[in-house]
């Protein structure tokens, strides 16, 4: 449950102005040695010493991660991300109660390096389990790296335009890509021949996975692909508005005709959007902070003019100034161990928020400007009792007798219970997740400066 801590947030709207640091100097294949500090906030527990070596492929890396929970920074400071479990504040040893949160959140491979580069290293059995988790997740990055450079060969064949998105363009900024984990290779088409695509990709070996309103999908063995038709699902209205098909920001890749791009500037608002879009319905996870954090670190000549002005343009402005804040709080060494109402709520579940509670915040969202106490005894009244017009719709017998609804709202009331259980029991579940929303809820949303996606 996420602790009424709102007091301490911070409710400045301008923007954040990013710390001064000094930066180590890019450089390709070998990664820079680090030395960072493993602790709460910048008290060391242990020095960490790194060395990495490109061997997939060259890497553009600014600096270091000294990989997990605890410290992620730039080469020859401290930082930390520390993370109190609701309460409770540990950093070593790694216990399986660690583990099981970092799984969780989707950063335990960044933990698995971490732990390789301690002195002082867990129990045998964890070690075990973690260089065993390492190993799988570098088969799978290597596989999806084959799988994403493959589909976009075929596409271009098929003089299809496609774009890589999200997982698969973020994790070349981490030392090393396998650090950054994605369930599934996404990539835009062309809405008109997104069936085409998925045709010739079963003809190719791959099974269907499944299809929504934004994306069709196949699989091959363990890797999953998701040709997403638009970037943004259309009941988005303001996101759906700003991107269009897609198309309308990206730019053409060198030395390809159908390969496309967005710029460091509109990849970083679309990151932006992504955490916005997430937040919103059931909340994000630390590694989408950490995704902001370190794309921001590897392009520090990004155009924030541009970026604060397509963010306003959206909406988002206010939302990623606090996220922005969080974030910096988080991973560049100011963390204090307190946590604000957000805060709490971004790590309160998993990478993708908290499972079943996207219905609880859209209807906070919907009425965020009235009082949310009337508004849910409202909506329990009215799913409960229908109004005139919808009951004359399902009871024609009403028509010119409105003195009869009272006695039709208990004939409705049985004939769902007999005819129509299931969706009885679905309608009990929704008003009851209604009548639980709690000002904590009310509040996470409300101070996010989310109005409208």
């Amino acid at each position: 449950m996420i602790q009424d801590s709102a007091k301490r947030i911070r409710q400045s709207t301008a923007p954040f102005q990013e710390p001064v640091e000094n930066h180590a100097k890019i450089g390709f294949g070998r990664y820079q040695s680090s030395k960072t500090f493993v602790g709460i906030g910048t008290r060391p527990i242990l020095k960490v010493i790194h060395v990495m070596q490109g061997i997939i492929k060259p890497q553009i890396h600014i600096g270091t991660i000294s990989m997990g929970l605890n410290v992620i920074g730039v080469p020859y400071t401290s930082g930390s991300l520390m993370l109190n479990m609701l309460g409770t504040i540990q950093v070593l040893p790694i216990r399986r109660r660690r583990l099981d949160f970092a799984k969780k959140q989707s950063v335990l491979n960044l933990v698995a390096y971490a732990a390789e580069s301690l002195k002082i290293k867990p129990d045998e059995r964890t070690m075990r389990f973690l260089d065993e988790f390492r190993m799988q997740k570098m088969v799978v990055e290597a596989q999806q790296e084959l799988a994403a450079c493959d589909a976009c060969q075929k596409l271009d064949k098929m003089g299809v335009r496609h774009m890589l998105l999200k997982g698969s363009v973020m994790k070349n900024f981490y030392p090393s890509p396998d650090m950054r984990t994605m369930g599934d290779i996404d990539i835009l088409v062309d809405a008109a021949r997104c069936d085409d695509v998925v045709k010739a990709f079963m003809a190719d070996g791959f099974e269907f996975a499944g299809e929504g309103n934004l994306h069709s999908n196949v699989k091959r063995g363990n890797v999953y692909i998701e040709f997403h038709r638009s970037m943004v699902d259309s009941c988005h209205e303001t996101l759906s508005a700003y991107y269009g098909d897609g198309f309308r920001l990206p730019h053409k890749s060198e030395g390809s005709e159908y390969e496309y791009k967005l710029t460091d500037e509109d990849f970083y608002v679309f990151l932006v959007a992504h955490i916005a879009k997430h937040y919103r319905y059931g909340g994000t996870g630390i590694r989408s902070l950490l995704d902001l954090y370190i794309y921001e670190k590897s392009l520090p000549s990004l155009d924030f003019d541009y970026i604060n002005g397509e963010l306003e343009k959206i909406g988002l402005l206010v939302f990623y100034n606090k996220i922005r804040k969080i974030t910096y709080d988080w991973y560049s060494g100011g963390f204090d161990g307190e946590f604000d109402i957000m805060s709490e709520y971004i790590v309160s579940g998993g990478v993708y928020g908290i499972d079943g509670i996207s219905m609880q915040n859209s209807f906070i969202l919907d009425n965020i400007d009235e009082d949310i106490h009337s508004k849910k005894i409202k909506n329990i009244f009215g799913i409960i009792f229908l109004n005139y017009d919808e009951m004359r719709i399902r009871y024609p017998v009403l028509k010119n007798k409105k003195f009869l609804l009272p006695l039709f709202w208990i004939v409705r009331f049985f004939d769902t219970i007999i005819h129509n259980p299931n969706n009885a029991k679905g309608r009990f579940n929704d008003s009851k997740k209604i009548m639980n929303i709690d000002d904590n809820m009310v509040e996470v949303q409300r101070i996010s400066g989310i109005k409208k996606l």
